[in-house]
């Protein structure tokens, strides 16, 4: 007997279309889903890269699991959200203050397939703190989700945060992927989401009472922040988040301005005869 036989609704990840996911049964089209989305949105595909999807097209979003993609995907559905770090990626863009290091941009291969992912050096100095920030990006009262996708080089952890009052936020392990400072003054850390050769998503959580710098601070081991740099040492970061909301979202690109995800609106699918009472 087939799972079919007793199906009154199923769903194929083939069968979508701008505005439109098809089902298989029942074959006359009362169980297929229209979808709407005002905006372009991103999604992990078959191959496990991150990648754009026009507007009204539903996201059929492949799961990463320990850095491998899985074969089955689930359809990804989000509220609206804005990144209102307006530099996502281009972290060479004076926009982004360097503090004791240096970026050089397009070094290796970012989670997109790309070869936009940027190398964040430090200084050759004398006890010093190595950061990276953007003084815009927290203007108000909330909570934020700070994320970014890091991977390691010469430097393996990366502090993210407020570094408001010289604080440097939750720390991360890019070696092992694990989170080795949890918290520090209004920053959380909420999770670090493995995607595969050796890119971590590191994201964190700040509770703003006004206006906040958020932004990353180099790690030399432990949880030391203020070191010694040798001029060369660093590691790679792309995909720059902040976005206010109860839990952080799909990653959404800038390019010198904020951008607006528009909200998945997914309806219908069955009617009383395959929705009832008895059956759902």
């Amino acid at each position: 007997m087939s799972i079919y036989d007793n199906a009154g609704v199923a769903l194929i990840p083939s069968g979508t279309k701008a505005s439109k996911l098809y089902s298989v049964l029942p074959a006359n089209g009362d169980g297929d889903f229209t979808h709407s989305r005002g905006s372009t949105a991103t999604r992990v595909n078959k191959d496990g890269f991150i990648e754009s999807v026009a507007a009204n097209v539903p996201r059929l979003d492949y799961p990463l699991i320990d850095g491998v993609v899985q074969d089955c995907p689930a359809l990804l559905l989000e509220p609206s959200r804005t990144n209102t770090q307006p530099y996502s990626e281009q972290f060479d863009n004076s926009a982004w203050t360097k503090g004791n290091s240096s970026i050089s941009a397009n070094q290796t291969t970012s989670p997109d397939g790309s070869q936009t992912a940027d190398k964040w050096t430090e200084a050759s100095d004398t006890s010093s703190t190595h950061t990276l920030s953007d003084f815009a990006n927290i203007s108000s009262a909330g909570t934020y989700h700070f994320s970014c996708f890091c991977k390691k080089s010469e430097r393996t952890r990366i502090a993210l945060g407020s570094l408001s009052g010289g604080a440097a936020g939750a720390i991360f392990d890019l070696d092992n992927g694990t989170i080795v400072r949890a918290s520090e003054g209004v920053t959380t850390a909420s999770e670090i989401e493995d995607f595969g050769n050796g890119w971590f998503r590191c994201i964190v959580t700040i509770v703003a009472s006004g206006a906040v710098t958020a932004g990353f601070t180099l790690v030399s081991s432990g949880t030391t922040t203020t070191y010694n740099g040798d001029g060369s040492s660093g590691l790679f970061i792309w995909g720059a988040q902040i976005e206010q909301g109860s839990y952080p979202t799909s990653y959404i690109p800038t390019s010198g301005s904020t951008v607006t995800r528009s909200a998945d609106v997914c309806n219908g699918s069955g009617t009383s005869a395959e929705f009832n009472d008895s059956e759902g």
